[in-house]
């Protein structure tokens, strides 16, 4: 089920998300401050029938996210799609949602971002317990945009700077560490080995996987012990995504490595995974 929200409804909802965010920018921040919206489109999709509009207020969980603000160039003209859903299952509703941000600025080529976020709410289902419910549309929305709006500020960051935030990553937000990983794996940025590595052993499974993410696409044996170290724990996916970084390393070292993992490692599905990938490894002619 699909229903979109009014353009009107939309056009309020920019200007009350504009006027609740405005205020004068501390000193020495004037670059940076919450902006109106160019545009904003808001689609609910319902996953099932027992999801209705009316049981999951979009509309009024975006502007509640947006209470916030943008934190945005001031010069950004940024045009933002949500897209949220809704999902019931018995008394639980669970929420999702995906930010697009389409963002242009004097001197810069137009740019993409995306961001997803989703929430739980217990006893939710059916339209009962209307506040929890608009509590998690706006956890969901929020957690879409501060990924979408992460990426945002840490695009143009030259090097040094995303090397400092994955190396102080308690004194960063999540979704800007988060979205430093992403970039610093783009960027196949080899001073982000150390930090990387140390993020392995993050609580956070997110961060850990993108971490792993970036080991993956520098492609250096020096990062061969952390992965094996992190491929022999007991959390979920870390140890699969851990194995298969491995092997992307073309190296002498990696084959040794993975088998030190196959002799150590307890999970029978993650040996045969490690012996599919001393195969492939085989094949491709690692030395």
């Amino acid at each position: 089920m699909r229903s979109r929200i009014p353009t009107c409804g939309l056009t309020l909802l920019a200007m009350a998300a504009s006027l609740a965010c405005a205020k004068a920018p501390p000193p020495g921040e004037a670059a940076n401050r919450p902006v109106a919206l160019a545009g904003l489109k808001v689609e609910i999709v319902a996953a099932d029938d027992g999801a209705t509009p009316e049981d999951c207020p979009a509309l009024a969980g975006t502007l509640l996210a947006l209470l916030a603000g943008l934190d945005l160039p001031a010069d950004a003209r940024p045009v933002l799609v949500l897209a949220v859903g809704c999902e019931s299952e018995g008394a639980e509703l669970t929420v999702s949602a995906a930010a697009t941000l389409d963002l242009a600025t004097p001197g810069h080529p137009d740019e993409t971002f995306d961001g997803a976020g989703i929430a739980t709410c217990q006893g939710c289902g059916g339209g009962k317990s209307r506040l929890a419910v608009l509590l998690a549309l706006g956890s969901a929305v929020r957690q879409a945009l501060d990924l979408a709006l992460g990426q945002a500020r840490v695009a143009r960051l030259p090097d040094q700077d995303l090397v400092a935030i994955l190396s102080r990553p308690g004194a960063q937000a999540r979704s800007i560490l988060l979205a430093a990983l992403e970039e610093a794996a783009m960027r196949r940025l080899e001073d982000a080995l150390a930090p990387a590595e140390a993020l392995l052993q993050s609580q956070d499974d997110e961060v850990a996987l993108r971490a792993v993410g970036v080991l993956s696409r520098l492609q250096d044996a020096a990062a061969l012990k952390a992965l094996g170290r992190a491929a022999l724990t007991s959390r979920p996916e870390i140890p699969f995504a851990a194995v298969r970084a491995m092997a992307d390393i073309d190296s002498p070292e990696t084959a040794r490595a993975l088998e030190l993992v196959a002799g150590q490692a307890t999970d029978p599905v993650l040996v045969r995974e490690v012996a599919e990938l001393l195969h492939e490894v085989a094949g491709e002619g690692h030395d």
